[in-house]
């Protein structure tokens, strides 16, 4: 009676386990990274000149597509390769990555440091908007958000 009721701790062990494994990528996917703010002035710079830096979407085709920050190319952090034609040739160009919570953007860096791009950066959710105007840089807090403006 004592080995039976082993199997089942045993068994039931290795259930709560395995249910923990399969529950991981889930969480892994939502969980958000801790990324750095960048500098509104350069959010500013870019609205009056797309030119200073490349804006990468990190999401989906079908999420880009949905809505996206006006001026960013959509790259998904898992198709670099059948996308690398919108990066920039100068491997030190500033790009900026982002994604809904900054976990695909980074895997997407760490892919473009990789092959040699010095100057990337994730934009973190906080400074996002996505509302029903659409997504755009904020320039104001996570509190208070504000839609970034061109430089005047």
């Amino acid at each position: 009676m004592n080995s039976r009721l082993e199997i089942r701790k045993g068994f039931l062990s290795v259930a709560l386990v395995l249910t923990g494994i399969l529950a991981l990528p889930v969480w892994a996917q939502d969980e958000a990274p801790d990324i750095p703010s960048i500098d509104t002035e350069l959010f500013r710079a870019f609205l009056s000149d797309p030119e200073t830096l490349t804006l990468i979407d990190a999401r989906s085709f079908a999420e880009y597509d949905e809505q996206h920050i006006a001026g960013a190319v959509n790259i998904p952090f898992d198709n670099l390769d059948e996308s690398f034609r919108e990066m920039p040739a100068n491997p030190v160009a500033t790009i900026v990555v982002y994604c809904r919570t900054g976990r695909r953007a980074s895997i997407l860096k760490e892919q473009l440091e990789e092959i040699g791009y010095s100057d990337v950066r994730v934009l973190p959710a906080a400074q996002v908007i996505a509302d029903d105007e659409g997504m755009a840089l904020n320039c104001g807090t996570a509190d208070e958000p504000a839609r970034c403006e061109a430089a005047g």
